[in-house]
């Protein structure tokens, strides 16, 4: 009721913000693209869609050398971000521009002047359109959207990305629209220095040597249909453990609420809850492997080269085949394993927990593991 009620006021308040912002008259211009010297992505997404925005970014920091590039973004966004060494400035912003809470307010405000005093040629709506109509009003002389979003008459640069298919190529055709020509590429990831010394600490605390194998858990998703029950992410602990590999689970605080992990498997390390985003990225690059159900963890693990098994539901296949490093498993008995059962998790079928990632045969997870964990094997050099 709350959600629904929530996602009205966020509708008015976007068909309001087009309507104040299209009667005041048309900002200046747009300036040619090769005379852009002060470049503001947008990137307030969640995970996964971000890392798929790294190629993007890196493309705009290459044929833009000179620019000043400043990232809009969210702490979990500034966390994966920074490390790349992509932007000379973040400006956070934990505030969404339609908050209905006056507290919230002078956040946004404070975020707004910052962005009008810095005088920016070029504003890119990679992730977060609703800052649209704000960029329009200050007068940024090329905005650049996707031709499905809300405010799409607000830019003066369109690029379209295919419905329900978020991907590191189409996200480059923001570039591309432009005038520029580039070429796709596999999102990369960095693992800063600071969180990678804590996270060398803590395997010292957790007494994991350097030659010890170590498997990376997630068993969460963002909503409760997707989470692996208690009884399968036990039976899949132990099963891994047995064969003399240390699992380490993480995840939120919110995650762990949900599921009461496995207190009885000696050795496993509930991390839920107890890493920063940071860490946990510091962690999966020194795991030896990741099993996930969820898409944020699968693009932090693939994104750092990093051997993962995905779990998918049989509606969900667009991810699988992204990182050359990511294993994809899904259920074997068809995407109708539910009247309600839609791409989009957030409707559709409720069941908890989700039958298709429950129906996927523990030893069908650990030999992928197993296969991925095995040594290559070495091609002998040619005889002479």
């Amino acid at each position: 009721m709350i959600g629904s009620l929530y996602g009205k006021a966020v509708q008015l308040w976007r068909r309001w913000a087009l309507w104040y912002v299209q009667r005041r008259g048309a900002p200046k211009p747009p300036i040619p693209p090769n005379e852009v010297r002060k470049i503001l992505i947008v990137c307030t997404g969640l995970i996964g869609d971000t890392i798929m925005g790294i190629p993007t970014m890196r493309a705009f920091r290459r044929l833009y050398p000179e620019a000043r590039m400043v990232g809009l973004v969210m702490p979990h966004n500034k966390q994966l971000l920074e490390p790349l060494g992509l932007f000379e400035e973040f400006i956070v912003c934990p505030v969404l521009p339609y908050t209905i809470w006056p507290w919230r307010w002078p956040k946004l405000w404070s975020v707004q002047r910052r962005i009008r005093r810095a005088g920016f040629d070029l504003a890119l709506l990679l992730l977060g359109g609703d800052w649209a109509p704000y960029f329009y009003r200050i007068g940024i002389p090329i905005r650049i959207d996707t031709k499905r979003s809300f405010f799409a008459s607000l830019a003066t640069h369109l690029y379209e990305v295919p419905p329900r298919l978020l991907h590191p190529d189409t996200l480059l055709n923001a570039l591309r629209s432009l005038g520029w020509e580039v070429e796709s590429e596999i999102p990369e990831l960095r693992v800063s220095d600071s969180a990678r010394e804590a996270i060398s600490r803590r395997l010292q605390e957790w007494k994991i040597s350097p030659g010890e194998k170590l498997i990376v858990f997630h068993p969460f998703a963002s909503t409760a249909n997707r989470t692996l029950s208690s009884a399968k992410v036990e039976r899949i602990a132990r099963l891994l453990m047995q064969q003399g590999w240390r699992v380490a689970v993480i995840g939120s605080a919110s995650h762990a609420k949900g599921l009461k992990l496995c207190r009885g498997v000696p050795g496993l390390l509930n991390l839920a809850g107890q890493l920063s985003l940071s860490e946990s990225v510091a962690l999966i690059a020194r795991a030896d492997a990741v099993l996930t159900t969820d898409s944020g963890p699968l693009h932090i693990a693939g994104a750092l080269g990093r051997p993962t098994v995905g779990l998918f539901r049989a509606i969900r296949p667009e991810y699988a085949s992204l990182y050359p490093s990511v294993k994809a498993l899904f259920w074997d008995g068809g995407a109708e394993c539910l009247p309600g059962c839609t791409w989009d998790s957030w409707y559709g079928c409720r069941e908890a927990p989700c039958r298709q990632l429950e129906s996927i045969p523990d030893e069908t997870i650990l030999s992928a593991l197993q296969v991925l964990l095995q040594p290559p094997i070495e091609t002998p050099p040619p005889l002479q």
